[in-house]
């Protein structure tokens, strides 16, 4: 099925912010084709403006929009790029058509200052989002109920995705590529346009020191663990997504994965309990203690530490299927060295 990708320009609009998505969308669609020979192309790309005049992009580059708002067809994807938005913020005609449109499409995204439009919207109420970092002050100053990250490329909310300044935008798009049309499609996209492919963004400025974990959890439990583990531990958000949080402090690292369907065990709480085989993910053996005295004596011979009801432990991940406050760990195995 072909996704329509419906691109908002309007005067001032910071040039690569929609032409880096132009690309990456089009981009994705001629890749398909060459591998796909005669099937639907992935993506359909247009711009829209509030009419069909031409616009006039930031540094005087001029754009002939292919819908107005009166005309835009149905979309699936509506992107919303950032520029000067002084003057589209408090335009209720903007404001509401991106609302009512985003309401009607799979999916909405922002680059760069774009994010004070859904703000604007409602679209980012009690919702992750981020921004070029010269705004993120005042996008937390004008809308406090957003919950605004630095340091990000960008965040994955589910149904809004928000990424930081300009070029940055390229590489959320590689990403919603990779989440609409899977990610061997946005790998050979980006080897097409020869820019870097990240699956998983980095944290733009890491925290130090050399200890990591890794948390597989379930979907409908990562909002809560991840604020329960930042409250806990005294750590902060570096990176979040819809299937990724990364939060860290000075001395460590926690990475909390989702896992879907989850894994299930044969024999539950009797040490070296094997769960189930999946004939898609190699599983290790892991076993469960009932108490972080038993984590601490069960990782101590493995090499391993216990922060809280945290494990952290070199080449170890912590697969943590009940509640945050509750008290039983299952720890995995030492995972195989790649």
């Amino acid at each position: 099925m072909t996704l329509s990708i419906a691109i908002y320009v309007y005067p001032q609009v910071e040039v690569l912010d929609f032409a880096g998505p132009f690309e990456v969308f089009t981009t994705a669609s001629r890749v398909f084709g060459r591998r796909d020979p005669g099937q639907a192309a992935p993506f359909q790309v247009f711009t829209v403006a509030r009419t069909l005049s031409p616009v006039q992009a930031r540094a005087g580059l001029r754009v002939l929009p292919d819908h107005s708002f009166a005309d835009c067809p149905p979309v699936d994807v509506l992107l919303v790029p950032g520029g000067v938005v002084d003057q589209e913020v408090p335009d209720v005609q903007v404001i509401d058509w991106v609302r009512q449109t985003a309401t009607c499409a799979q999916l909405t995204a922002s680059v760069c200052t774009g994010a004070f439009l859904l703000a604007k919207a409602g679209l980012l109420q009690h919702r992750q989002a981020t921004t070029h970092w010269e705004d993120v002050a005042d996008l937390r100053t004008q809308f406090p109920d957003v919950q605004v990250h630095e340091g990000v490329r960008w965040v994955d909310g589910g149904a809004v995705v928000t990424s930081a300044g300009i070029a940055a935008g390229i590489d959320m798009c590689l990403h919603l590529v990779a989440r609409l049309a899977g990610e061997p499609l946005a790998m050979a996209t980006a080897r097409q346009m020869d820019v870097p492919y990240v699956g998983v963004p980095q944290p733009a400025a890491p925290a130090p020191g050399p200890a990591r974990a890794g948390a597989v959890i379930y979907a409908q439990d990562l909002e809560r663990m991840s604020a329960f583990y930042q409250a806990v531990l005294g750590m902060r958000p570096l990176h979040q997504d819809a299937t990724h949080h990364v939060i860290g402090s000075v001395d460590m690292q926690l990475v909390l994965h989702v896992i879907s369907p989850p894994l299930v065990a044969a024999g539950a709480g009797a040490a070296g309990a094997k769960p189930v085989p999946r004939a898609d993910q190699a599983i290790k053996p892991f076993f469960t203690v009932s108490s972080l005295a038993g984590a601490e004596s069960a990782a101590g011979p493995l090499g391993g530490m216990v922060f809280g009801d945290t494990y952290a432990g070199p080449g170890f991940r912590m697969r943590n299927a009940c509640d945050p406050e509750g008290d039983i760990l299952q720890l995995r195995e030492r995972l195989p060295t790649p």
